[in-house]
């Protein structure tokens, strides 16, 4: 069984969101992705982009879940939430959850999405059928709504009930999971879904978390980062830029499909420092160590540049950040859950 970390990280989940864009011919793309930038005031990442996301409540794990969405459907027919390859535990374990995990981090994601960002993905009673893009509900009064469910957690489900609509977990599929390096004060274990949709959805933010938002291409995302207009966390960075794989956005979608019955290899970047610029070693990487959460804070820094360490290793899985603003992702093995790489940035 996998490791926990809940005494160190909080757990958490976020959401890729890509939307089809019609109109869009920049760089051959066929979908945009959504991004907002956290508020100067927010205590993890400020004034970063990220995707939306955030804590995992004790309400989204509320038995109460399973009376709500057995009315609309039987959860124990569908298969859609099983695989049986390796798994970080923040997918699979029940430690203190009165329903499956499976079910209460997707509720995470989507009630976290409709804080932040006022889009509520969920099904209405009268959608019976399994749909591979997500559906969203917009005729309500989401700025009162968005309150009170961004100041009480709880008053989700009450959403849910007063619409009598369900979360669409359904269109949600397991992408990947990140911890946050040991050299941070503040440190989640977050797992990311993909959810793809037809159309852009209104976005409504909510002030006290976000600043702006932006719908742009991987590549567009990435291309900002390099120069220097916004800020991508690593996991934001990396994650881009395996997305940047698909100008079409059903080949994406029939990808993460397919790839989320292969298992999830648990991101924990550990921190090196070299006389040029910070290494995140990365797991397969032949440097990486056999216990990656006993790493020090402040990082020990050592007397060689980020060339001369990466030639002490013949498997390369790590992301290099010169003092230069320069970034390369490094990687020449294959990765165990099926994942495409990145592709690899060198600017």
């Amino acid at each position: 069984m996998a490791k926990r970390f809940t005494s160190k990280w909080r757990e958490s989940a976020s959401l890729i969101i890509l939307a089809k864009d019609k109109t869009n011919q920049d760089f051959l793309c066929d979908y945009k992705v959504l991004l907002f930038n956290r508020a100067q005031k927010a205590s993890f990442y400020p004034n970063s982009a990220v995707f939306p996301g955030g804590v995992h409540e004790s309400s989204d794990a509320s038995p109460l879940w399973l009376d709500h969405i057995n009315s609309f459907r039987n959860t124990k027919d569908l298969n859609l939430f099983h695989c049986k390859k390796p798994r970080p535990n923040i997918f699979t374990s029940n430690i203190d959850q009165e329903i499956p995990r499976d079910i209460s981090l997707r509720i995470t994601a989507i009630r976290e999405t409709f804080e932040e960002t006022g889009i509520l993905l969920c099904l209405e009673r009268n959608n019976k059928t399994t749909i591979s893009y997500g559906q969203i509900y917009e005729n309500f009064d989401r700025r009162y709504w968005q309150y009170r469910v961004h100041n009480d957690h709880t008053q989700f489900l009450a959403l849910c009930k007063e619409l009598n609509v369900v979360p669409d977990l359904w269109s949600l599929h397991e992408w990947t999971a990140w911890l946050t390096p040991t050299t941070f004060t503040k440190r989640f274990e977050t797992a990311f879904y993909v959810v793809a949709m037809e159309h852009m959805p209104e976005v409504l933010l909510e002030s006290n978390e976000a600043a702006s938002f932006m719908w742009k291409t991987p590549v567009e995302f990435v291309t900002l980062y390099f120069s220097k207009y916004l800020f991508l966390p690593p996991p934001q960075l990396y994650e881009l830029s395996r997305l940047w794989h698909f100008t079409r956005l059903n080949e994406l979608l029939e990808f993460a499909q397919v790839r989320s019955q292969k298992g999830i290899t648990l991101m924990l970047p550990v921190v090196q420092q070299c006389i040029d610029g910070r290494v995140n070693l990365m797991p397969g990487d032949d440097l990486y160590p056999s216990d990656p959460t006993q790493g020090s804070s402040p990082v020990e820094p050592i007397n060689i540049s980020i060339k001369q360490y990466r030639e002490m290793a013949k498997n390369l899985h790590r992301m290099e950040f010169f003092d230069n603003n320069k970034v390369i992702i490094q990687l020449n093995c294959s990765l165990a859950d099926g994942h495409l790489p990145p592709v690899n940035i060198k600017q």
